[in-house]
């Protein structure tokens, strides 16, 4: 297996109007390939995923693809998800953010 779902990937994601500054993502469905025995592909995983996201965002929600690549050409892909929900910022709270970062 090359991504295992529902394991977080090491890349996060930045989220926009929230009260935490990233999320956990992970992969919807297992990406894996079979290599034959003395067969050497060189594989490469390609994360396509946003800068990043605006708040909210529910466990679950798609937010970007990881395509799986043997020498140069994809084999396989799966979506990605977020591992937890997402709350936005409350009226109150985006205006304390903003005065806390005004400079």
């Amino acid at each position: 297996k090359i991504l295992e779902a529902g394991k977080a990937i090491e890349r996060k994601l930045p989220v926009k109007g929230s009260k935490i500054s990233e999320v956990d993502i992970c992969a919807e469905k297992n990406l894996s390939a079979f290599v034959r025995k003395g067969e050497a592909g060189e594989l490469s995983v390609d994360y396509r995923i946003p800068d990043e996201a605006k708040a909210p965002l529910a466990k679950g929600d798609c937010v970007g693809e990881a395509h799986l690549f043997r020498d140069g050409i994809e084999i396989a892909r799966t979506r990605l998800i977020c591992m937890q929900s997402v709350d936005r910022l409350s009226w109150w709270e985006a205006l304390r953010e903003g005065a806390r970062n005004w400079n």
